[in-house]
């Protein structure tokens, strides 16, 4: 299923002023009707509670760290908002903290737009990135073949699958978004190499005063190369990004064998057609070699470990 999204990798862990902000933000900017169910995140799972309405701000209270997790996720029907502080992984990697915005694909995108100048504003940014993302409609490797072919035509979407570009966002950015968004540290980096000047009208570049927002056109798009519709303007934000672009994808699971034994299980590339074809890094690299993840095959994979 495809959605609009918005992604903000944090610097720190979000303090709890810090997430009740960003609650407020969200249904300021979505103040959609309907049931609200909210969880606290915890590495082994945990049981979503029903609220009393929308705007029910009770999960404040009780929000806690479980197994080094701290934050809140909420959906209200198909609006949802998971904040997140992240522990380093098991063997002492870095991982970013994040604030995830998932909105339907026909949402207004100018409020998205601006619920990211205001989530900026509250929480310890380094990086974001935000338009349309191809989220898996269940567990399990085969729902991302089916996002893998999407992603094979249509240039300008996102995978929503945040947890395994969390070590590399803690030290580089993803990539462009239609709404590509950089902290302090990585606008200092990348301005004293480059001054963030495009040759193609239609990015609008505006400073916020600990880093910057680049929008990379009016609205977002799919960017449907099989109509000729290549994503120009992400590509040129993309090429901006270059000295400071992630290449790999990693990710720590965990998972249960009878018995109540817990295993850690770690792979390397997306699930699905991204492992069978070893394509993840090909994926984060299509819009400066478009060739190598359009001839993407399938390679002997190396098993999970």
């Amino acid at each position: 299923m495809v959605r609009l999204n918005l992604v903000l990798y944090l610097g720190a862990y979000p303090s709890p002023a810090e997430v009740l902000a960003c609650f407020r933000a969200f249904r300021r900017h979505f103040p959609v009707a309907g049931t609200m169910r909210w969880e606290l995140p915890n590495r082994f799972g945990s049981y979503p509670t029903t609220a009393d309405g929308p705007d029910d701000e009770s999960w404040a209270d009780r929000m806690r760290v479980e197994t080094g997790m701290f934050g809140i996720r909420l959906s209200v029907g198909d609006y949802t908002l998971n904040v997140c502080g992240i522990p380093a992984s098991d063997d002492g990697a870095e991982r970013a903290s994040f604030c995830e915005v998932i909105v339907p694909a026909d949402a207004d995108h100018e409020q998205l737009a601006r619920l990211a100048d205001d989530l900026v504003a509250v929480l310890p940014v380094r990086s974001g990135h935000g338009g349309f993302s191809a989220y898996a409609s269940k567990r399990g490797p085969e729902p991302y073949n089916q996002v893998f072919a999407w992603c094979q035509r249509f240039f300008a979407i996102d995978v929503g699958s945040v947890d395994g570009f969390l070590e590399a966002t803690s030290r580089r950015v993803l990539g462009a978004g239609w709404l590509t968004v950089l902290g302090p540290t990585f606008t200092q980096y990348l301005t004293e190499h480059t001054a963030p000047q495009f040759e193609a009208s239609g990015i609008d570049i505006r400073r916020i005063p600990h880093g910057l927002i680049i929008r990379a056109g009016d609205a977002p798009t799919l960017g449907d190369i099989q109509r000729g519709e290549f994503p120009t303007l992400m590509a040129d934000v993309d090429q901006f990004l270059q000295p400071l672009k992630a290449n790999s994808w990693h990710r720590t699971s965990m998972m249960s064998i009878g018995g109540g034994h817990w295993w850690s299980v770690q792979t390397h590339d997306l699930p699905g057609a991204f492992t069978e074809h070893r394509a993840t890094a090909a994926w984060l690299a299509r819009f400066a070699d478009p060739a190598a993840f359009l001839a993407a095959r399938a390679l002997p994979a190396d098993p999970p470990t």
